[in-house]
């Protein structure tokens, strides 16, 4: 059903819709929304920010980047009030990336973040929210058996809030 279909079929049952339409956050992706940053590094250092939501958790975990007497680790940062994590000093080489935040999926990179000595890296990951608000108007004209359908499942009347 196209949105044009559902919108005349909302206007012949008296209901006006209005809905906020966007690009959907992945919550895996293979490639990084790449951000140019001009920080300056030492040589042998790796350095990264992640812009996200405010008050999220970012995981990064070495995969292939060793610590002396270590075969992996973990590094959290939590994002400030601007989205930004910020990961300083790393060992170069290969690490995965999660992003996490309430009400929103969690979000995990696909593929390896590289990190290279004295190259730095910044990326943005967007968020998707658990949570839609739609909003229904009705009109004097509607239907009195009207449903409200997500992914054609049947919103129970006790889930709807008026």
């Amino acid at each position: 059903m196209t949105a044009r279909t559902l919108f005349f079929l909302f206007v012949w049952c008296g209901i006006s819709l209005i809905v906020s339409a966007q690009k959907r956050p992945q919550d895996t992706q293979d490639e990084l929304d790449k951000v140019s940053t001009k920080m300056t590094v030492p040589k042998s250092e790796g350095y990264l920010d992640i812009f996200t939501e405010p008050d999220a958790t970012v995981t990064l975990t070495a995969i292939t980047a060793r610590k002396r007497g270590t075969d992996s680790y973990t590094l959290n940062e939590r994002s400030n009030n601007d989205g930004r994590a910020t990961f300083k000093k790393l060992k170069p080489g290969d690490y995965s990336l999660k992003v996490e935040k309430a009400d929103y999926r969690p979000w995990t990179y696909a593929k390896a973040v590289k990190i290279r000595p004295g190259e730095p890296e910044a990326f943005r990951v967007e968020l998707a929210p658990l949570y839609s608000t739609l909003i229904l108007g009705i009109g004097s004209q509607a239907a009195p058996d009207v449903r409200v359908l997500i992914d054609d499942v049947p919103v129970p009347r006790d889930q709807i809030e008026v």
